[in-house]
């Protein structure tokens, strides 16, 4: 795929994260000068709830499928495309009820009583994003990336963008309950929609077309290391909300979780990239060269690279000003913005080493790499946050990013005897 093809395909898609991220910063917008930061606390608490319990739930199959579904849809497998489904979508069932378990119990915890409304509201609809979630690397595999994003960013977004404001402006007295509520109904249909526009190439319909011999066994590991990738690959803002939300008051929570998700709008873009590229590279590297491949990745990450860097200097010009739109009490997060700005440009120069792992079936390393690197976020966070308060969270990112791309980089080079960061692609142009 050619640069010019490359871009151009890359803003085709993120136009539905353009408007995902206007419905997203309008609804922030509207809540923080409606309610209290406490309250904007609790409504991010819940959407990180919500992406981590269903990230947990899906068990880790819609990472892997944006490898094995692109190579089965490459080779026209489709037995294999419907018992990848199968097992994903069984996988989940059995997982949902043990995650609303752990959900019950937390509930009941007396140290988490102040997460309660996000703990109960969040479990709720977090099932509607996992069969999103599968349904998105279904979409992916076969390149509907309208059906990818759209459902996911958009639809979901817009529908409670829409109850936002319907509850402020038709309740004489808003409730953050009745928002809550409004995040369950908004996913649920917002899944009903995908499922229906995808058909038969989704995940429900494949279920039942699938051969009686399950493949979960065989996908089983490989997925649960890829499920703790993801959770830095895809969740990290929810992550670093949730961890804010242990060790921060409520009201430094929605600081947090302001700044880290306007850092996650530029981050979006350079996932997006690495999602649209998957395909192609996994057909590079099936089919074609390893230069090729290498020239795919080094054109990815420069981009990626470069929009980063135009981030973080936007910031630092107008980020005071961004922030004083959600009220004086978000100026506080500006530093922490640019520090996660910061962390999504490492991320950027490095994250190709995980897919070059995943393909080459080393999910486990890569497992454990994101596990030292949780680690690694939890320890920094839990020792600067008392004497930093927000910008010890955006420190926490910045070193977390760090382990984790330096970690990819010395494991895919022992390995793989290859790495797709950007600093090894420049090296190698130059050799």
């Amino acid at each position: 795929m050619s640069a010019v093809k490359l871009i151009t395909r890359l803003f085709s898609v993120v136009g539905a994260r353009v408007a995902a991220a206007a419905f997203g910063l309008f609804s922030q917008l509207a809540l923080a000068r409606v309610f209290s930061p406490a309250d904007v606390g609790v409504f991010l608490l819940t959407m990180s709830v919500m992406a981590f319990a269903s990230l947990v739930m899906t068990g880790g199959y819609p990472a892997l499928g944006f490898t094995y579904l692109a190579r089965y849809q490459s080779l026209a497998r489709a037995s294999l495309v419907a018992a990848f489904h199968a097992a994903a979508l069984r996988t989940t069932l059995i997982l949902s009820v043990v995650t609303a378990l752990l959900a019950v119990a937390a509930y009941f915890t007396p140290a988490l009583a102040p997460m309660r409304p996000a703990i109960i509201f969040g479990a709720l609809a977090a099932p509607g994003l996992a069969l999103i979630r599968l349904n998105n690397a279904a979409a992916n595999s076969i390149r509907r990336y309208d059906l990818s994003f759209i459902p996911d960013f958009v639809l979901r977004s817009g529908f409670l963008f829409a109850a936002i404001i319907a509850i402020i402006t038709l309740a004489r007295r808003p409730e953050m309950e009745w928002v809550l509520w409004a995040i369950v109904i908004s996913t649920y249909a917002a899944a009903a929609i995908q499922a229906v526009l995808l058909g038969r190439s989704g995940v429900v319909a494949k279920v039942f077309r699938a051969p009686r011999r399950s493949l979960a066994p065989y996908y089983r590991i490989k997925a649960a290391a890829l499920l703790v990738g993801a959770f830095v690959t895809f969740a990290f803002a929810e992550i670093v909300t949730l961890v804010s939300g242990l060790l921060l008051p409520p009201a430094d929570v929605a600081v947090v979780g302001i700044a880290v998700r306007l850092a996650s709008i530029a981050g979006f873009v350079v996932q997006t990239m690495q999602l649209i590229a998957i395909p192609d590279l996994t057909d590079t590297m099936t089919r074609g060269t390893r230069t090729a491949a290498d020239r795919l990745m080094r054109r990815t990450n420069l981009v990626n690279f470069a929009l980063m860097l135009a981030a973080i200097l936007v910031t630092l010009v107008l980020g005071d000003w961004v922030l004083g739109l959600f009220g004086p009490d978000y100026l506080a997060g500006k530093w922490a913005l640019v520090l996660f700005l910061f962390s999504q440009m490492v991320r950027s120069a490095g994250t190709m080493n995980n897919h070059l792992m995943s393909l080459a079936g080393h999910q486990t390393r890569t497992a454990m790499v994101c596990s030292v690197s949780l680690i690694v976020l939890l320890g920094t966070a839990t020792l600067l946050t008392p004497y930093m308060g927000v910008t010890g969270m955006g420190w926490a990112a910045l070193a977390t990013e760090c382990v984790w791309a330096i970690g990819l980089a010395v494991s895919a080079q022992s390995l793989i005897g290859r790495r797709g960061d950007l600093l090894a692609g420049l090296i190698a142009r130059r050799v």
